[in-house]
């Protein structure tokens, strides 16, 4: 039953992992990775 419960909205921004390893580029989460957890995608307001 857990998996039929609404998902929460995704942020609608990007995080930036502020940490990077050494020598290595700064690491984000592109979008074409999927968020860290299961979310319902944001949609522009109709408005």
């Amino acid at each position: 039953p857990e998996h039929n419960a609404p998902k929460p909205p995704c942020p609608s921004w990007k995080p930036v992992i502020p940490n990077q390893p050494v020598g290595g580029p700064p690491q984000r989460w592109e979008a074409s990775k999927p968020p860290p957890i299961p979310c319902q995608p944001r949609v522009k307001p109709e408005s």
